[in-house]
């Protein structure tokens, strides 16, 4: 139940249909399963980073899975020119904090120099093909600085904890009222019905 209120609550404040994040939840599954008692949580901070890039989760999701093996990781040091992305810390944040391996994946580029605006199309293919995405999902993943992403991040966690208070509150005037309704039961059922 904490899940669904806590889900409910990341979609009001995302402005995403609940249905929609839930099966987002559900297609991702067994990525949640892997963080144990953190899935749910680690699961909503991967829908608000992908909200700020404007991704899809399960794109996110799939970018986190490409750095769970050494592979991925020195494929973009190649492409990138040096050692700008160490595979151990990457595949670590992979199975521990999937937020804090893209932020070191934005990293390795700003390290690296390398600026998606001033990518040529064969450089940005490159870099999707070895990420695993489109073009276009490339561009947004490596278009904004993590400052700018943790802006976005702190709105959207403002926002999320807003909305659960205001998830409380509609649930204790929801008890309230149906506690006065049931207190005013007998007086309805026994004055003004016959009335």
């Amino acid at each position: 139940q904490q899940i669904m209120l806590d889900l409910a609550s990341t979609a009001r404040s995302l402005g995403m249909d609940i249905n929609e994040l839930g099966s987002e939840f559900v297609a991702a599954k067994d990525f949640i399963v892997g963080f144990g008692a953190d899935g749910a949580e680690v699961f909503e901070d991967m829908a608000i980073q992908a909200k700020a890039l404007g991704m899809e989760i399960g794109t996110l999701v799939k970018v986190v899975g490409k750095f769970e093996t050494f592979d991925s990781a020195g494929r973009l040091n190649s492409i990138l020119g040096g050692p700008f992305l160490n595979s151990i810390d990457m595949m670590n944040a992979a199975f521990e904090d999937p937020i804090e391996g893209i932020k070191m994946l934005k990293e390795g580029f700003d390290d690296a120099g390398v600026a998606v605006e001033d990518l040529s199309r064969p450089e940005l293919l490159a870099f999707a093909d070895a990420l695993g995405l489109s073009a276009e999902e490339t561009a947004n993943l490596l278009g904004k600085s993590n400052e700018e992403l943790e802006i976005q991040r702190i709105k959207q966690e403002e926002l999320a904890e807003q909305a659960r208070q205001t998830q409380t509150i509609t649930d204790q005037l929801s008890a309230a009222f149906n506690g006065l309704y049931l207190q005013l039961g007998p007086v309805i059922d026994e004055k003004v019905v016959p009335f």
